[in-house]
C-alpha cells in the first residue's frame, strides 16, 4: 500500500535495518536498504542481499520472530537455537514480534533459551523485567 511503502521508506532514511541469515554456524545480519532487496530463500524466507556482515555491538534493536511466545519474555522458535545462541552475546534489546494468538501463559524454558525484553503484538507492547 501507499502508506505502508511510505513509512517503510522512511525507515530506511533514519534507521539500518538488517535482516538474518541463517549460515552454518549461526545467524548473520546484513544492511537492507530498501525491501526490494530482499531475495527468497529456502522454505520461503525472506533473506537479506549477500554483503558484508553487521556486528551485533553496532544494533540498537531486534525484532526477534518465533513460533509461540508466553507472558513472561520466553519464547518457542523452531528448534535449532539460533537466536538463543546469537542473543547470549548481543548487548541489544531483543523484543518478539507476534500476532496475539501466538502468545500463551507459559512455556517451557531451558537454561540456553534468550528471554526477550519485550513483545510486540497488535495489542500492543509488552516489557518484562530483566532479572
Amino acid at each position: 500500500t501507499p502508506l505502508y511503502s511510505s513509512a517503510a521508506s522512511d525507515v530506511y532514511k533514519r534507521q539500518e535495518v538488517c535482516l538474518p541469515d541463517v549460515v552454518s554456524t549461526g545467524l548473520r545480519f546484513r544492511r537492507l536498504s530498501h525491501w526490494q532487496e530482499v531475495r527468497q530463500g529456502q522454505f520461503g524466507l525472506r533473506l537479506p542481499p549477500p554483503g558484508p556482515d553487521v556486528c551485533f555491538t553496532a544494533m540498537d534493536l531486534l525484532l526477534v520472530p518465533g513460533v509461540g511466545f508466553d507472558r513472561h519474555g520466553w519464547r518457542l522458535g523452531w528448534g535449532k537455537a539460533y537466536y538463543d545462541r546469537f542473543l547470549a552475546g548481543c548487548p541489544a534489546p531483543a523484543w518478539g514480534v507476534a500476532w496475539t494468538c501466538q502468545v500463551v501463559d507459559e512455556l517451557p524454558h531451558a537454561e540456553h533459551d534468550a528471554r526477550l525484553h519485550g513483545l510486540v503484538t497488535a495489542d500492543g507492547l509488552t516489557r518484562f523485567a530483566q532479572s
